[in-house]
């Protein structure tokens, strides 16, 4: 959505989004989310009004986590500008908010209360395809444990707010970081267990709404480690203007 907003404002053009629910985004925008751009209608009113951002089911504008800079190379024959998209995308997710259930079970989080605080997220239970088909190295715990630690050694005082989509992540470093580590309770659907780990289905064991709750934390750390090839990271970074590394 956002490199859909640069690239049309960066053309001078309108803008039309498409948002449906299925069963890994099993929601609707309103629900998680709030922004001035965006208005949910329909089709009479989207013809009368060509200012506004719409969600629609008429076309898919960028793949799904498109990286800014995929998508500079993919309409670079337009004659747009770096700069120019990465300072519209900017402006996008300057106009979107998390709605208030969402906002409110962040705050009881009281991560604003804290002076440094490591953002970090680990994806696992939709990533096994996505590395298979791509041929991409899978995240590497190891990786991820060392970018802590490195973290760590630099401020040595930082908690930890980790987002993950399988408690066996969340067992594993809070096994290694105890009272430092401050996470989301969540409803974890262990029925899903094996599911999640199968190349043909990968399902979630998390909900949508608890996604967004731990992506609106993520983005008001102090600094992210994200999970390689993952667009959650980065979107967190992005949202929160946070400096950030995958691993």
């Amino acid at each position: 959505m956002a490199g859909h907003f640069a690239l049309s404002k960066s053309q001078g053009g309108n803008f039309t989004y498409e948002w449906f629910s299925d069963p890994s985004c099993p929601d609707i925008f309103s629900s998680l989310f709030i922004s001035s751009l965006v208005y949910e209608s329909n089709a009479s009113q989207r013809a009368s009004n060509k200012d506004t951002l719409f969600i629609t089911h008429n076309s898919r504008p960028t793949n799904c986590g498109s990286h800014l800079d995929d998508i500079f190379k993919a309409y670079i024959c337009l004659g747009i500008k770096l700069n120019d998209l990465s300072r519209y995308n900017d402006e996008f997710y300057s106009h979107l908010f998390p709605n208030q259930r969402i906002l409110n079970q962040v705050r009881d989080l009281q991560l604003n209360s804290i002076s440094s605080l490591l953002g970090v997220h680990i994806r696992r239970t939709d990533m096994i395809d996505h590395c298979l088909f791509k041929g991409l190295e899978p995240p590497c715990d190891d990786d991820i444990l060392f970018a802590i630690d490195s973290y760590l050694q630099k401020k040595p005082d930082s908690m930890i707010f980790l987002s993950a989509d399988n408690p066996e992540s969340e067992h594993l470093i809070q096994t290694k970081f105890f009272q430092k580590v401050i996470i989301q309770k969540k409803d974890w659907n262990l029925s899903k267990s094996d599911t999640s780990k199968s190349v043909l289905i990968q399902d979630r064991m998390s909900s949508l709404e608890e996604a967004v709750i731990d992506l609106y934390a993520l983005s008001i750390c102090t600094f992210i480690i994200g999970t390689k090839h993952s667009s959650f990271s980065t979107f967190a970074a992005k949202w929160g203007k946070k400096e950030y590394i995958r691993v």
